[in-house]
């Protein structure tokens, strides 16, 4: 009859080590990318941007032929970000308003109901919450 003992004589060192530090490697390398992630994030960004605005550079360049690329690259840089802050200095301000008009007509609302059963024999106003003035301080 054949003995079904185990034996551990084959396993050599380099098993051992390979065993050790390969999720040593894995754990190292999940901490330098939770680390950096803000640094790969910003450079995936960039990437992205670069590819996006090559186009518009390659058109500028084209028209301005004595001009170096990296003119024509922050010539483009500073289009589009002007774009992008024209987009956002028209459409901001129109948000935080319908914002507010939205939490004014909430508020109105919400309270009405409870304003108006709480004195049953004195007459009340026609909207108890018409003065919300303090909300439009904060958008003017």
């Amino acid at each position: 009859m054949k003995d079904n003992k185990v034996s551990i004589d084959h396993i050599n060192t380099r098993s051992i080590i390979a065993f050790w530090l390969v999720p040593l490697g894995i754990v190292l390398v999940g901490l330098f990318i939770y680390k950096a992630i803000a640094g790969l994030i910003i450079l995936g960004l960039a990437l992205f941007v670069a590819l996006a605005i090559s186009p518009l550079v390659n058109r500028i360049s084209r028209r301005i032929p004595g001009r170096s690329r990296n003119f024509t690259t922050a010539l483009a840089y500073i289009i589009v970000v002007g774009a992008l802050s024209a987009i956002l200095a028209i459409v901001v301000p129109a948000v935080i308003g319908e914002t507010i008009a939205a939490s004014e007509e909430s508020i109105r609302g919400f309270y009405r109901p409870y304003a108006l059963t709480l004195v049953k024999d004195e007459p009340q106003p026609a909207d108890p919450f018409a003065d919300v003035s303090f909300f439009r301080g904060a958008a003017e």
